[in-house]
């Protein structure tokens, strides 16, 4: 194919997935003596407040093997969590790719979806049952799911490097000051960290409530969709609050509903 001509029949395919997004292809382009195709993706593009808010993708493609060469992200946004405004974010990656070649076994197979899943868009609902809790310590021992029975759980799915996090600690901490001598457990659960990870966290943030660790299935099962997200679970196992991210009313709507909950049992 040349400079201005147009795509063959199985390029046409590859670039079919274009179909929700501005997808622009640039002229021709030779990168590291590879003569490659390139691509602008412009996933969002917006001015919010007088400020530019933005997702750029650009992407250069072998011709010959119609493998990824070059891949940068640029973006610019406001970043928060609930009603609570963190700060502007900026995205600036690139990453280079050389000597990729196609397994012939596996690109002879066809290719299967079984196990993978959409991401979670939707926290689960008040009245969902809840998932049952399979959780360890920070040290790898199981803990016994007799330890929450009969309690009222605040369920808090955390991250160490989210910033809105730290907002929530203080108030965490508070709610277990305040309803420890209650029939309440409250503690974090952390997915995609490791024991060490999560006690250095615990002693950075001086965090007084536990914090266990617990697999990606159980992120999966309670339908988080970011961190923090916050469930507060009824002694007969059914949701009755289910909070995505920090605001400034987290702590007011977690007590309303824990007190309503503790005054019912």
């Amino acid at each position: 194919m040349n400079r201005h001509g147009s795509p063959n029949k199985d390029f046409n395919a590859i670039i079919a997935i274009a179909v929700l997004i501005l997808f622009i292809r640039k002229a021709d382009t030779v990168y590291q003596n590879i003569s490659c195709y390139s691509f602008f993706i412009k996933i969002a593009d917006t001015v919010n407040n007088g400020q530019h808010d933005f997702i750029h993708k650009y992407v250069l493609i072998n011709k010959k093997n119609f493998l990824p060469v070059n891949f940068k992200e640029k973006g610019e946004g406001t970043a928060s969590k609930g009603d609570y405004v963190i700060g502007r974010v900026v995205v600036n990656n690139e990453n280079i790719y050389s000597n990729i070649n196609v397994n012939p076994e596996i690109a002879s197979n066809p290719i299967s979806f079984n196990g993978f899943h959409l991401k979670n868009t939707k926290m689960l609902s008040v009245g969902d049952s809840s998932p049952k809790l399979e959780v360890r310590t920070i040290f790898g021992d199981v803990v016994d799911e007799s330890v929450f029975k009969n309690k009222v759980l605040l369920v808090v799915f955390g991250s160490i490097d989210c910033p809105a996090n730290p907002l929530a600690n203080p108030v965490l901490n508070r709610l277990y000051a305040k309803y420890k001598d209650k029939n309440l457990a409250i503690f974090d659960i952390f997915t995609s960290e490791t024991g060490e990870q999560v006690k250095k966290y615990i002693e950075a943030n001086s965090l007084n409530f536990p914090s266990y660790l617990a697999t990606r299935k159980q992120h999966a099962d309670f339908k988080i969709i970011s961190t923090p997200n916050f469930y507060v679970i009824g002694t007969d196992r059914k949701i009755k609050a289910a909070i995505e991210g920090y605001s400034d009313k987290l702590e007011n709507q977690l007590i309303k509903t824990i007190d309503e909950l503790l005054a019912s049992y």
